[in-house]
């Protein structure tokens, strides 16, 4: 181990405790400042770099928080070693072997893809909830092997997806480092998808499009009688003088296959309605979600219904998620990379002890006709 002696240039447009990061984090990784060096103390490398202790500090705690440099207490502030590389955890409470987990699937690889900008690398767990929401018994595997690498590992964060209710499990109290989440309660969701936003501008396309009598088909493990997505409805039929939207809501209570074929019968049932005449039948469909839409479009084939020409259907759905309908649908689209770059950059910031965006960070999504963007 040695002291060691630094400099940098002040002089690009960025604020100074950027250009700080910046030039160490580049002497760091071209090996100028070696695994094991000894940076001075902060008031002593502020001095020598002429910028003051607070420009400084923000920049070593960037720096810290992608886990090139470590702070001992008492010893100083070292140069890690290139294998010590900051681990970030990625724990969702479903499954990702189920068939339904497309997205987390698809989100989980957009955030490996963006963890190198910051010097890190990420562990996945999965299952940490039951498939009805109860936590699994805390002896079960992926719980021990979670708990015992965040004992033998270089964690920094955790980004949690789906967790619950009631969480992730006991160790979480146990855990104390910063963290965000993903599709949580929401007084407890750092991320959020637009869906008031998805509603109304479904709703304006179809009308566009000529359609007036607009059902929405909603099916989730939790549903909510007055909610975002239900807000932005009523708000775009009101706006374009339409008749109130219908509103299906189906509360699920499987997942994978078997949720499929739940969501299957009940929409199997639907439709006999609208043969018997007791429930009216819309001239266009908006559906909650692309998993929610396979066993729609499957009831939609055996009832012969045709789509678009009889009924236009439009469904939320994620880019890099591309799943088979059978029948040409509209997509309002999320992007799986932004919901990727915006958790990883909350975990950023709250590692760095950066001022925080208002929260929750909202996320927009766009129209994609079926066939082309």
């Amino acid at each position: 181990m040695k002291s060691s002696k630094t400099s940098v240039r002040l002089e690009t447009g960025l604020s100074i405790d950027a250009q700080i990061e910046q030039q160490l984090r580049q002497q760091i990784l071209s090996g100028k400042l070696a695994p094991g060096d000894r940076l001075p103390p902060t008031p002593v490398l502020a001095r020598q770099l002429h910028v003051s202790c607070t420009a400084l500090q923000k920049a070593m705690s960037r720096l810290s928080a992608a886990g090139l440099i470590a702070r001992r207490p008492r010893q100083g502030t070292f140069v890690s070693n290139s294998t010590d590389r900051a681990v970030i955890g990625v724990l969702f409470g479903p499954n990702l072997t189920e068939e339904s987990a497309h997205f987390y699937r698809a989100v989980l690889n957009a955030l490996r893809q963006q963890v190198d900008k910051y010097n890190w690398s990420c562990r996945a767990y999965d299952g940490l909830t039951g498939s009805r929401g109860l936590p699994l018994p805390a002896e079960a595997e992926v719980i021990r092997h979670l708990t015992a690498d965040l004992r033998n590992h270089a964690f920094k964060g955790l980004i949690e997806f789906a967790p619950g209710v009631r969480g992730l499990g006991e160790w979480e109290r146990t855990v104390e480092m910063p963290r965000v989440v993903y599709e949580s309660p929401p007084a407890h969701t750092d991320i959020v998808l637009d869906l008031a936003q998805f509603t109304a501008d479904s709703v304006a396309h179809l009308a566009l499009r000529g359609s007036r009598e607009i059902l929405y088909l909603r099916a989730s493990w939790h549903l909510s009688s007055r909610s975002a997505d239900l807000d932005g409805l009523f708000d775009a039929a009101t706006k374009l003088n339409l008749p109130q939207p219908q509103v299906e809501s189906f509360l699920v209570t499987e997942q994978g296959g078997n949720m499929e074929r739940e969501v299957f019968t009940k929409v199997q049932q639907l439709f006999q309605r609208w043969r018997e005449g007791t429930s009216p039948r819309p001239d266009a469909m908006i559906v909650s979600s692309d998993i929610v839409m396979r066993p729609v479009a499957l009831a939609l084939a055996h009832a012969g219904i045709k789509v678009p020409q009889e009924l236009p259907v439009l469904t939320l759905a994620n880019d890099g998620v591309d799943l088979h309908y059978g029948v040409p649908v509209t997509r309002y689209e999320f992007s799986v990379t932004d919901i990727a770059k915006n958790l990883l950059d909350l975990l950023w910031k709250r590692m760095a002890d950066e001022p925080l965006p208002d929260l929750p960070i909202v996320i927009r999504g766009h129209i994609k006709e079926a066939g082309g963007r």
